[in-house]
């Protein structure tokens, strides 16, 4: 019993580590949720804090994505009245 909850543990902390989480190419700060990542014609992605100062040098953002909470949208669910 314990040896399975040792691999389960083990397997847990080694998920939480290999997170996709989107980061900033310039300051390597996550992004929180709601805030736009930027991606410019060489494929980087920057956060909205660093972009002003890279547009300068390589050009407009091509692209824009907003961080999400999760993988997935949210579904929307409408609630029966009362």
């Amino acid at each position: 019993m314990a040896k399975e909850i040792g691999s389960i543990l083990i397997r847990n902390s080694l998920e939480a580590v290999r997170t996709t989480d989107p980061e900033c190419a310039s300051c390597r700060r996550i992004p929180l949720v709601g805030e736009w990542l930027y991606e410019l014609g060489s494929g980087t992605r920057l956060c909205s804090l660093c972009v002003a100062q890279a547009a300068a040098g390589e050009g407009e953002p091509i692209g824009a994505e907003r961080v999400r909470s999760c993988d997935r949208r949210l579904a929307v669910v409408r609630q029966r009245a009362a």
